[in-house]
């Protein structure tokens, strides 16, 4: 029983983690300069790979502040700091689970 549940949670993440990749390959086939059309396209794909709306709302706000930061000056350094982004909440979430947990 146990073992279709993680079954079943990995193809929904493989199908996610697909949808991700295409959105992504999409918007950032041609090396645009981030604007606000960009940033709109970006957060649509977000959410059209399941990342949900408030995620992907969060995420945009977060790349649009790095870019006005200098830190981002075209689409093709999107991914790295998408990653980034990604990575930074997931710690997050984890220090919010062990802090309930204690």
């Amino acid at each position: 029983m146990a073992w279709g549940f993680f079954k079943s949670i990995q193809k929904g993440l493989t199908k996610t983690r697909e949808k991700f990749g295409r959105a992504l390959s999409t918007i950032l086939l041609a090396d645009r300069k981030v604007d606000q059309d960009f940033l709109e396209e970006l957060e649509a794909a977000l959410i059209g790979a399941d990342l949900g709306p408030r995620l992907a709302a969060e995420l945009v706000k977060k790349i649009e502040k790095r870019y006005h930061a200098g830190k981002i000056e075209k689409a093709a350094d999107i991914p790295s700091a998408l990653k980034e982004e990604l990575e930074a909440g997931l710690r997050q979430q984890e220090l919010t689970l062990v802090e309930a947990e204690t």
